[in-house]
Formats: structure tokens, sequence, C-alpha cells
């Protein structure tokens, strides 16, 4: 362990001396509200990671040849009240410009 990891060992046991094997028992850990600031940043990614990735695209990459057929059929409406005609404009006889 380089120089810094060993101080936020040492920091990280000053705070809750059992912290690192609390958290050792679980898989995942979600931090909220929390902000971190870093100069550098170097991730490791396995070979394994990488084959999985292109095993799922290769699954991923088979499309559909043809849409699928369904018959739509709209949903019967019942209305409550009788719909009522309107008569919009004037005829030339009533001495409007509609024909």
């Amino acid at each position: 362990m380089d120089e810094s990891g060993d101080r936020i060992f040492k920091a990280l046991a000053k705070i809750q001396p059992n912290l690192l094997d609390v958290l050792g028992k679980f898989q995942e850990v979600e931090l909220q509200d929390v902000e971190i600031e870093l100069d550098e940043l170097e991730l490791f990614l396995p070979q394994i990671a990488a084959s999985a990735a292109r095993a799922v695209a290769e699954t991923v990459a088979e499309r559909p040849t043809e849409l699928l057929r369904e018959v739509f059929a709209p949903p019967p409406v019942k209305y409550n009240t009788q719909i009522i005609e309107v008569k919009l404009g004037a005829t030339k006889t009533e001495g409007g410009s509609r024909d």
C-alpha cells in the first residue's frame, strides 16, 4: 500500500475501528450526499468484465425481421347525452358569406 492509501486506512481506523470489516461484508455500498475530490483516478477493469460485455452485446445484436401482427379494436364508447348540431356562420340569404 502506498503512503496515501496508508493514510486513508489510518484515518478510517480512527473514525470507526471496525468500519472496513463492516464494509467487507457487503457486495455493494451506496453513498448519499458525498463529494469526492480527486487529482487522479485510476480504474482497474478485469478482463472478465470485457468478455461479459461482449457476450451481452452479441445477444442484443439480433434485430427483429418483422413487426408483430395485432388487430386493433377500439373500445365501444357510450355517450350519455345526444350530440347537438351547431350552425356556424350565416348563409347569403341570412346576410352572411356562407353558401
